[in-house]
């Protein structure tokens, strides 16, 4: 979690949502055994991606770091209508660091594409 959340990550999470750094521990097991390698399996078909038609929204945090920023260029390059959204001063953490701050841009697209 510090990896990607950076130090005092535990503080963040407990605020959001209480009890939640036990739990992440009690299912690191499963992350690292079950959904890593399925994510490292999984592929990005870009000529797929480019097929998609509505509208898309990719948040980031600023300080998310290059395992983050990877995808993200490809996913922009490849989805030509998504929105890029790059909220600054978070990371992975970004809904519990800063939910309003997440929240808007989130509110403007549903603005502008309602479901």
């Amino acid at each position: 979690m510090q990896a990607v959340s950076g130090p005092g990550w535990q503080a963040a999470v407990e605020s959001s949502v209480p009890g939640s750094t036990d739990q992440a521990c009690e299912d690191a097991a499963a992350l690292f055994e079950v959904e890593v390698p399925a994510l490292l399996a999984w592929g990005f078909e870009e000529d797929a991606a480019r097929g998609l038609t509505p509208p898309v929204l990719f948040g980031i945090g600023s300080e998310s770091g290059e395992l983050f920023e990877g995808p993200r260029r490809l996913f922009m390059s490849a989805v030509g209508q998504a929105e890029d959204v790059v909220l600054p001063g978070l990371d992975h953490l970004l809904q519990m660091r800063d939910s309003g701050l997440v929240a808007r841009p989130i509110a403007e697209f549903l603005t502008r594409h309602p479901l």
